[in-house]
């Protein structure tokens, strides 16, 4: 089982569905997703008009095992969310996730709708913040600005104050940053300036167009 997925799945994803057992595929929520090679970040709000959407975030490494892909919590809102893992298939163009979840003592079976926002093999970096060794933040970058669009999702606990968490979702369009959505305490988009110390760039590729 490797830490790197495939370069397929590297880009920024929404989802577009989710069914649970048996019933019909729903969204009430706006769920971003940012995978690079070996890093991901994932938030999710209240669709427009929604008020029982998802609020969540969660970000970190992953295990990779053709076809499974394990999530590792991290960094997450909630603080008590277990690592979880799902099989990668495809439908055409969009990607199906399969998995199970624990809900209220009995095993669920779920399946996720994704749809690819960015290029294929997209530009992509990831940064990270840690204090004695602790994952504190996670700064991701997906998508090339030579098609003038650009994703980035922030994580960050408060490096005094370990139970304090802010994450938020930005897109670029025509060169200008906006926050899409924001989960928990505000965030820096640190991606309008340079990074600097503590942030470390921990993997990147220019792709070019």
């Amino acid at each position: 089982m490797g830490k790197r997925i495939a370069d397929e799945y590297v880009g920024v994803w929404q989802r577009r569905g989710i069914r649970v057992g048996d019933s019909p595929a729903v969204e009430n929520s706006c769920v971003l997703w940012l995978q690079s090679p070996s890093r991901y970040a994932d938030i999710r709000v209240p669709a427009p008009g929604q008020s029982k959407g998802a609020r969540q975030a969660f970000a970190g490494g992953l295990r990779w095992s053709d076809p499974t892909l394990t999530f590792l919590h991290d960094l997450d809102f909630t603080g008590n969310h277990p690592d979880d893992q799902g099989d990668l298939t495809w439908e055409g163009e969009t990607l199906v996730e399969t998995g199970s979840a624990e809900v209220r003592g009995k095993t669920v079976h779920y399946q996720e709708y994704w749809y690819r926002l960015s290029p294929i093999n997209p530009d992509f970096e990831t940064w990270e913040m840690r204090e004695q060794d602790a994952l504190v933040g996670i700064a991701m970058r997906v998508g090339s600005y030579a098609h003038i669009v650009g994703h980035a999702i922030t994580q960050a606990r408060a490096i005094s104050q370990q139970d304090h968490f802010g994450a938020a979702h930005y897109m670029m369009q025509a060169g200008v940053w906006s926050q899409q959505a924001l989960v928990g305490g505000a965030t820096t988009n640190v991606f309008a300036d340079a990074l600097v110390v503590p942030w470390v760039l921990v993997e990147s590729a220019a792709r070019g167009c």
